[in-house]
């Protein structure tokens, strides 16, 4: 029904709510960690409480990710072009660190690899 308030839609709309969104995407990384065998949990509160990020994860949940999900835009199609069949994609920003972009796959092997070993 039109303007009835149901639990994570908005009054006006049939559509999800953005917090529900990101909600619904941050469990779904939780489960590709744990798929992988690294240790994962949603951030209580995420957004809005006083620890940064929206999931911990890796050996003792040292590891903060902040998760965005977006349906298309140029930031990912660019992203996604430099990349181009890489397995990482190293961005220099003038005077920083690099920021390292890795598929998941990759990502998921080298931190469930970190896990085991430190759990040994």
């Amino acid at each position: 029904r039109q303007g009835v308030a149901r639990r994570g839609y908005n009054i006006m709309s049939p559509l999800k709510s953005p917090r529900r969104k990101g909600a619904d995407k941050e469990r779904a990384l939780v489960r590709l960690f744990e798929a992988a065998g690294v240790p994962a949990r949603r951030v209580p509160m995420s957004g809005g409480g006083g620890i940064k990020g929206d999931v911990q994860c890796g050996p003792q949940y040292r590891y903060t990710a902040e998760v965005k999900a977006r349906k298309s835009g140029t930031g990912w199609t660019v992203l996604e072009r430099w990349l181009a069949g890489n397995e990482m994609l190293v961005l220099f920003r003038d005077r920083q660190m690099p920021l390292v972009c890795l598929e998941w796959n990759l990502f998921s092997e080298l931190m469930a690899q970190h896990c085991e070993k430190e759990s040994k």
